[in-house]
């Protein structure tokens, strides 16, 4: 206890006292503009800092002058001063070298200037004119660092290495590890010491740790080379065979009170991947022209309450179905038994496939609803129908909550005025089991202690291939938490079909800000739900990988 409240009254001193030793704190009250509670000697003007402000008048004169038209509203306490005591050239001063910093660190992302724009940096006279983010290949080359020389440099070559090599250009080394010890087996003169990658796939088996010892360290590409560093393991040639491969029927899955072309924008143009087709007196006529049109995987109807899209019957083409839950909609997509799915043994040290790239193209894990996660936007490949969630993984409260009333902020500011810890309870599965948003007094918009559920119940208009399944455990749940501040990610461990409900007991770590239930989710890592192209499933158990391939 004395350490946790050690580290409470440090963390608060630091808000008023940092960088100034001749300085004292304890409360203040700006709301009912009461003057500082100081301790100080006797014939002294009390004080925090130099000329800083006592009463609220004082404040909101501090606030007007530091700096041009005042940097932040003063009256709203969502837009923060400066702290008490700094000097407004140190505020803009540390903002332009965050902008500075983040121009070397991404020079060609083409959205930088939002960084200048979050940094506030026109409130300090400063401004974009002439900016222009550098050229896409600007990072394709590097010059050798300047301490790099042949006496304090090794080479990697994944194909032509080997680790019983001298690590020269013409002895290199296999992998980076080797190359990394090396450096650290270097004479202190002749440090820090430079890896230099050939062109290639070089894999890293296992994590590669970097430590103090290692600073001043240089990992890069030789001479401009393609080289690409990854973690992934090489399945080798595969052995494909036939598992199921069928031309199939198509049928249309119907669901009531569901829209799948919320957001779609008004038009009739079929070259968009959502659009009018027709206007129909009801469900059943625009189902059946979706039917007899080949490129319509998914349509709405709209009845004749929905204002300007009454009686609307829209297309989707771009096989996509997301559908968001509403009243006035019936919806439906084409469902087709063809299937084009291949399996192959795999090696059996493999454990997991979180992730597969086959010839350079990113897999998708066997999901519902269906999506490309790197080309899709939510809220495609999303469940965004009334969800069932229930219970709570660790509980709601921590079993110690820690609160510091002096020091304090609220002086300065409505939220965050106190130096807060909640200790175990519903923080027990971390290590160390505390935190701020472990405790129960946490503040701000959407602010709640964590807390996650621990289930959720599923119906067959959420899940329409739910009914197949024969075993769901291991799957994975993706949701929004309310907010979407964060999202949460859940390993499935208990399957009840009975009641069409999942548990798990792992997972949910992902957002600090707790909820008792999620928003948008979907399911992936289910067999059942392996009817995409470029999906895939791994059978853990019997070493099986299963892709539907995307050709003939």
């Amino acid at each position: 206890m004395n350490k946790l409240l050690g580290l409470g009254l440090s963390v608060g001193l630091t808000v008023f006292c940092f960088a100034v030793p001749h300085c004292t704190a304890a409360p203040v009250d700006v709301r009912d503009h009461k003057t500082y509670n100081l301790h100080h000697k006797e014939n002294e003007r009390p004080q925090l800092f130099h000329d800083q402000p006592t009463t609220y008048s004082e404040w909101l004169k501090h606030a007007e002058k530091v700096g041009p038209n005042g940097l932040f509203d003063p009256l709203n306490p969502y837009d923060r001063l400066p702290p008490l005591g700094v000097n407004p050239d140190f505020e803009c001063g540390w903002r332009k070298a965050a902008w500075e910093y983040a121009q070397k660190l991404q020079p060609n992302q083409p959205n930088l200037h939002s960084v200048f724009e979050a940094l506030q940096l026109q409130t300090c006279n400063e401004t974009l004119d002439g900016f222009v983010p550098a050229a896409k290949n600007a990072l394709s080359t590097f010059s050798l660092p300047i301490h790099a020389s042949d006496d304090n440099t090794f080479y990697v070559d994944p194909q032509a290495g080997s680790d019983s090599n001298s690590g020269s250009i013409s002895s290199p080394f296999q992998t980076i590890e080797r190359a990394v010890i090396a450096c650290r087996g270097l004479l202190p003169s002749l440090q820090p010491g430079t890896v230099l990658l050939r062109k290639g796939t070089h894999r890293l088996t296992s994590t590669l740790h970097l430590g103090r010892d290692d600073s001043g360290l240089t990992i890069q590409n030789y001479n401009g080379e393609a080289v690409t560093v990854t973690g992934a393991i090489d399945l080798g040639t595969l052995q494909w065979t036939q598992y199921d491969v069928t031309n199939g029927t198509t049928n249309i899955v119907v669901q009531d009170g569901m829209n799948a072309v919320y957001g779609m924008p008004n038009t009739n143009d079929p070259t968009q991947p959502a659009y009018i087709h027709s206007h129909t007196n009801n469900s059943t006529a625009c189902l059946n022209q979706c039917k007899a049109q080949k490129n319509c995987t998914a349509f709405t109807w709209h009845d004749q309450n929905q204002g300007e899209w009454a009686n609307a019957c829209a297309f989707r083409t771009d096989g996509k179905y997301s559908p968001v839950q509403q009243s006035g909609h019936t919806s439906g997509f084409k469902n087709t038994t063809k299937r084009n799915i291949w399996v192959a043994d795999v090696n059996a040290d493999v454990q997991s496939i979180t992730g597969l790239r086959v010839n350079g193209q990113r897999g998708t894990r066997a999901r519902y609803p269906n999506a490309n996660p790197e080309l899709d936007k939510f809220p495609v490949g999303w469940i965004s129908g009334k969800t069932a969630w229930f219970g709570h993984l660790h509980g709601t409260e921590p079993a110690t909550n820690i609160h510091v009333e002096n020091p304090n902020r609220s002086f300065e500011q409505d939220e965050f005025q106190n130096y807060v810890l909640g200790v175990g309870g519903t923080c027990d599965s971390f290590t160390p089991s505390e935190g701020y948003w472990c405790s129960s007094e946490t503040s701000g918009g959407g602010a709640f202690t964590y807390r996650i559920p621990k289930g959720l119940q599923y119906t067959s208009e959420l899940l329409p291939n739910s009914p197949k399944y024969k075993n769901a455990t291991g799957a994975v749940i993706q949701a929004w938490r309310p907010g979407h501040w964060a999202s949460w990610m859940f390993e499935v461990d208990g399957f009840f079909p009975s009641n069409s409900s999942f548990t798990w007991s792992k997972g949910g770590f992902q957002g600090a800000r707790g909820s008792d239930q999620g928003d948008e989710w979907f399911i992936e890592n289910v067999f059942e739900e392996l009817d995409a192209e470029n999906e895939y499933f791994y059978d853990e158990d019997n070493k099986k990988l299963y892709f539907y391939y995307n050709a003939s």
